[in-house]
């Protein structure tokens, strides 16, 4: 996803990761030559398999690449076991809907980078804390709710935005970029769909859900995943939410806009819109994150 900010490299050498923790202390790496090349191959297979929902393929494909990067300790947002020395937590979230606002590429980008401000949907703030909440505990730095409160502190006062644009600047991307993508319009660096296209609701209602895996394959048929191995992902498209979970709507209301290429089918236009629940009574909020699995 990281690809879309014009210049931002995930493909680093060791030397260059080692580098890069050094001056900045974190990093964002793919794939390599070197490291774990056999999954760089099966992960652009996955989506030409119809098999991007594979838990033994996910499950491997994550943890190969941290066994292979030598970890102390690692939180994951899947349900995983532990079986190779390292202290491991897996958050249970609910995907009864897409997390945050948006869905596509570039669009997740500036999602982050708004979440990064201190600002963005509240359910993509509540999943990053609890997750750095969690790496704290593991490294023995504090509880997991000490760790949450620093995670949101550094939401709060800009420093994770700062250390973000440090990141960025030390895996390729120009200063004055990522400055811009950091603290300025983040649309004048990132890329932007030509086409955008309001859904509205046709009736009327609560928002209860959003059906995600619906929404997915929509943005995938638009170009946000792979048909077949070797084609180029367009990073401007996806879907961008106007509501949150628990909203009222009314009949013609805008709830969602979808960014295209003028690519965008009928048949994808009514999976989108059947992809909206509504109820006729408010729902009770729940929280994204529902379960903790933890093994030492």
């Amino acid at each position: 996803m990281m690809v879309a900010g014009e210049g931002f490299s995930v493909s680093q050498t060791a030397g260059q990761m080692r580098a890069c923790l050094e001056r900045v202390g974190c990093c964002i790496v793919g794939q390599t030559q070197t490291l774990v090349p056999a999954d760089r191959v099966l992960y652009a297979s996955r989506d030409v398999t119809h098999t991007v929902d594979s838990a033994p393929l996910i499950c491997s494909s994550i943890v190969s690449k941290k066994a292979a990067e030598g970890l102390q300790a690692l939180v994951l947002d899947v349900d995983t076991a532990n079986g190779m020395g390292i202290s491991t937590a897996a958050l249970i979230t609910s995907m009864e809907s897409p997390i945050g606002q948006t869905v596509g590429n570039a669009l997740e980008v500036a999602e982050a980078v708004r979440c990064l401000r201190g600002r963005g949907a509240a359910d993509l703030r509540e999943l990053v804390t609890a997750l750095g909440g969690q790496l704290v505990q593991l490294t023995g730095r504090g509880s997991a709710q000490h760790g949450a409160q620093l995670v949101a502190r550094a939401l709060a006062d800009g420093s994770a935005l700062d250390k973000f644009r440090q990141m960025l600047v030390c895996q390729g991307v120009s200063e004055p970029d990522a400055h811009q993508l950091c603290h300025g319009d983040e649309w004048t660096v990132l890329p932007r769909a030509p086409a955008i296209e309001d859904v509205c609701a046709t009736d009327a209602g609560f928002v209860h859900a959003v059906d995600a895996l619906a929404v997915a394959r929509v943005c995938a048929a638009l170009g946000a995943g792979r048909k077949q191995a070797g084609d180029s992902v367009d990073h401007r498209v996806g879907i961008t939410f106007l509501v949150r979970l628990g909203d009222m709507l009314e009949i013609g209301q805008p709830w969602a806009q979808i960014h295209h290429c003028g690519n965008l089918t009928d048949a994808g236009r009514l999976q989108v819109r059947q992809a909206l629940r509504l109820t006729a009574q408010r729902p009770s909020p729940a929280p994204r994150v529902t379960g903790l699995v933890q093994r030492q």
